[in-house]
Order: C-alpha cells, then structure tokens, then sequence
C-alpha cells in the first residue's frame, strides 16, 4: 500500500514538471507561431495576386454572410481587398472544399478590372500523395487561371481532371466556380 502511494505522489511530480514544460514552450513559442502564420498568409495572398501591393481583410456584412451560408459546394474562410497603392484592383478569397481525403483550404485571387481569376494557390489538403495531392502542381492550378464570371469552370469540360483524382479536381473547381459567381456581391458590399 505505501509503495502504491509514493507511486502515485512520483506521478504526480512528473505529470506537473510535464504541464509546467508545455505551458514554458507554449508561452515561449506562441509569438514566433503567430508571426509565422502572418507571414504565410501574406506569402499566399501575394502568390495570387502578385499585382498587389496591399492586402485588407473584409468585415462581411450581414446580408453577404448570409448568401456566403448558402453556398453548397465551397466555404468562404476569409475575403481580401487587393490594391496597389490606393487603387482596388480585386479581391482574394481563402476558401475551403471537401476533397476525397478532406478539407482542401484554397487561396484565390479575383481582379475585378479584368473579371478574371488572376491565381490559386492550395494552403491545406490531405489528398492522396501521388493522385489528389497533385492539386498543387501549377500545371493543375493555371487551367483556372484566367476563369471570368461568365465561365462555367466544370471539370472534364473546362477543366482537365487529375487522373484518379476526380473528386479532388472537382473541389478545387467548385471554390473557383463558387468565387466567380459571388464576385458581384462581394463587390457590391
């Protein structure tokens, strides 16, 4: 019974030095994360729409978060306004798709000059490596550059699907699908 309990008092030392060492690294560390995320973010937002100089995040108003709630096969994480010095030149979109493996998260940007996709860029995918990971060749992604409103972006039509990766190809097709046809409203707002 007495070893049991100094057992038990043992544990609980190292399960507190243990916790104690993950709240140090995590306080140590949470900075440096944070600065990283933002400077991956604006690496992203300038991959595709390298024309910017200047990125802004948009407050969506009540009326666009409630279209954006109706959207079927995409998600709207985030919207960017693109500008170079004070001048609008369009919009980036951080989207998010079910592919075959998961959530594939998308970073497309939209010039409002042109009506057109200007680039994508995929952030997060868990795809299958060799098939639905290829989503992320630029061979892929410039098939939906250039993409206007008017374009239906339907895989097989428009797009070349990736060879046994059907439903991975078709969820990058829906968030630029999805993207070119709120462009108006996003515009608008």
């Amino acid at each position: 019974m007495n070893t049991m309990w100094k057992n038990a008092f043992v544990l609980a030392i190292v399960c507190t030095v243990a916790a104690l060492s993950l709240a140090v690294v995590n306080q140590l560390t949470a900075e440096r994360i944070e600065e990283r995320l933002i400077a991956e973010r604006e690496e992203a937002l300038q991959a595709v729409f390298a024309e910017a100089e200047k990125f802004e995040s948009i407050d969506i108003s009540p009326e666009l978060a409630e279209r954006l709630e109706e959207l079927e096969d995409f998600v709207v994480i985030d919207i960017y306004t693109a500008y170079l010095t004070e001048e609008q030149l369009g919009f980036v979109f951080q989207t998010r798709s079910a592919g075959y493996g998961g959530e594939i998260i998308l970073m497309i940007g939209f010039s409002t000059e042109r009506d057109q996709v200007v680039g994508l860029r995929v952030l997060e995918h868990s795809e299958t490596p060799g098939l639905g990971a290829s989503i992320e060749e630029p061979g892929f992604l410039e098939q939906f550059v250039g993409r206007s409103s008017a374009d239906p972006v339907a895989v097989t039509r428009d797009i070349e699907a990736l060879t046994g990766a059907t439903i991975s190809s078709r969820a990058v097709a829906a968030a630029c699908r999805g993207v070119t046809r709120i462009i108006e409203e996003v515009s608008g707002s």
